[in-house]
């Protein structure tokens, strides 16, 4: 396993029902810009910060590999059976378009891993045009393409987590989302909730908006996404 950092407050009980996110990168830091907007999840929810390497072995473009879905699995894994949490529990995240593919596809292949995802302005589909017009590069970029294995479980009491996505509307994306509303948003075995948000970049932003408002506007909307799916407990300055 690749290495990986936990952040959690002072006194935080390594019982399993610690509000865990998950940020996964090709090489994230507690310096980098996206990881550090986790960080008032630790003030909100009193929860734990995780950051997790999940190498991509070559361009960020390349579909996912068996080792980076193991990889991915055994930051999850190791989450869990060290006590931080559980996978009700648990919120992964990606801001990394080549980790975007990756994250959906283990999504459609063992959805009760996860609480909820989140995805940061980055594209899902996996074109095979990218890898290959052959039909032996088809074939198998198909059966893990995020888009065309979206598939309600068959065990009933499966669902797929709670799926939260901030995007510039790429098109690839908007696939995505179409696809999760057709194949899981009439079924009530999928009671979980998918929320998309779209900024498209050809519409003037307020320019009494600043990007650092915009982006703080952002995690706001995903805090209260997760509060209210994972029934996070929010705690105030008054409660710690």
């Amino acid at each position: 396993m690749h290495p990986i950092l936990v952040f959690y407050p002072k006194g935080t009980k390594k019982d399993g029902n610690t509000p865990t996110i998950l940020f996964i990168s090709t090489n994230p830091s507690p310096y980098d810009k996206t990881a550090q907007l986790f960080v008032p999840f630790m003030e909100t929810f009193y929860g734990a910060v995780a950051l997790a390497t999940i190498p991509t072995h070559g361009s960020s473009a390349n579909p996912p590999t068996e080792m980076t879905l193991q990889n991915l699995d055994s930051a999850i894994n190791y989450l869990i059976e060290n006590k931080y949490t559980r996978s009700t529990q648990l919120t992964v995240a990606t801001g990394a378009s080549g980790l975007s593919a990756l994250l959906a596809t283990s999504i459609n292949q063992n959805p009760k891993k996860y609480g909820a995802v989140i995805f940061v302005h980055t594209e899902r589909d996996l074109d095979s045009t990218r890898f290959g017009n052959d039909k032996a590069s088809i074939e198998h970029y198909l059966k893990i393409s995020p888009i065309h294995n979206v598939n309600l479980p068959t065990d009933t009491k499966v669902q797929y987590p709670a799926i939260f996505i901030a995007d510039n509307g790429h098109s690839n994306t908007m696939k995505y989302v179409a696809e999760l509303q057709y194949k899981l948003g009439s079924s009530t075995q999928q009671t979980n909730p998918i929320l998309a948000m779209f900024h498209m970049p050809n519409i003037p932003m307020d320019p009494s908006i600043s990007m650092e408002e915009l982006e703080a506007q952002q995690f706001s909307d995903m805090f209260s996404f997760l509060a209210l799916s994972l029934r996070y407990k929010v705690y105030t300055d008054e409660a710690k």
